[in-house]
């Protein structure tokens, strides 16, 4: 079911009736970059859109059925955040059992800008990005009702049979395995990606996709990002990311490759490596799977060898 989801009269009633009173729904659009929910942008007038989103993965809502109350929380949370200038979805309201749709879903306030997988000066969009994320993890996480868990625990880990340099790759599983570094714990979006992230011109406009906010190490937000970073642009970039969130960063900050490790097999493992759809999406084609294999073996021998840069 998930991206077939039919936009009914009964679930336009529940999305128009939390419109103002004059207010109409003029255009419906299914936004790109989402591959396990439903996106819809509503278009309320020339300068006012909503968005969205049904939680329509039964896979996914089997393992957490209160998603999209996750994801109303995690906004309110973030909207409540006096410092923060980078934007973030304001909740207009939730249907959290799935009693209009028969599936949850969630109505947002519509974030103004664009995904931007090529920028124009890699570097300047690096330090903006660094910029977002240490500003989002100003966000008080006390109370916060969701906690940080792993992806894939390391007891299951194993050498993947894609890995080039098996003994790199055993010697990061081995050093995942060990209790983690001690850590301050922070708001942290969970996935913050360059897909998840919304520009205007070179700077941030808003950030995304906040159902999978929890209470954390920072560090495994930076590490999830410099992943990502490494199959688009190279460990290079990846580092750069590093060095400007460790800049910006108001706080002392894990130094430590494990989260790094963490984040690298919550994404790499068990594999092969694959080309990610919403970079796709989102005009990215000159990527193959055997160049991005390439680029996280780099990576990982840098971690694993000499740690941060």
């Amino acid at each position: 079911m998930n991206g077939q989801t039919l936009l009914t009269p009964h679930i336009m009633a529940w999305v128009e009736q939390a419109l103002p009173s004059n207010a109409r729904i003029q255009t419906i659009t299914t936004l790109k970059g989402a591959t396990t929910t439903t996106l819809y942008k509503l278009t309320i007038s020339e300068t006012e859109a909503l968005v969205l989103r049904v939680y329509d993965n039964e896979d996914w809502l089997k393992q957490a059925p209160d998603l999209a109350r996750h994801e109303a929380e995690s906004l309110k949370r973030a909207a409540a955040c006096p410092t923060l200038s980078v934007l973030t979805p304001r909740i207009i309201q939730v249907d959290e059992t799935g009693r209009a749709f028969g599936m949850p879903a969630i109505l947002m306030s519509h974030v103004p800008g664009r995904v931007d997988l090529a920028p124009k000066n890699l570097d300047l969009w690096l330090k903006e990005l660094a910029r977002a994320l240490a500003e989002l993890h100003q966000i008080d996480p006390q109370h916060f009702q969701w906690q940080y868990g792993r992806y894939i625990d390391g007891k299951e880990l194993k050498v993947p049979s894609w890995a080039r340099y098996p003994e790199i790759c055993k010697k990061g599983i081995e050093r995942v395995k060990e209790q983690p570094p001690a850590y301050k714990e922070t708001f942290i979006h969970r996935d913050f990606h360059p897909v998840n992230v919304l520009w205007q011109g070179e700077k941030v406009s808003g950030v995304v996709d906040w159902v999978n906010a929890c209470r954390g190490p920072a560090a495994i937000d930076v590490g999830h990002c410099r992943v990502n970073l490494v199959c688009l642009f190279g460990v290079e970039a990846a580092d750069a990311f590093l060095t400007y969130y460790r800049s910006f960063a108001q706080r002392s900050w894990e130094n430590d490759p494990y989260w790094d490790l963490v984040a690298f097999f919550d994404f790499a493992y068990p594999g092969p490596p694959e080309v990610y759809e919403g970079w796709s999406d989102f005009g990215v084609t000159g990527l193959t799977r055997q160049m991005i294999a390439e680029r996280l073996e780099q990576y990982l021998i840098r971690l694993v060898e000499g740690g941060h840069s």
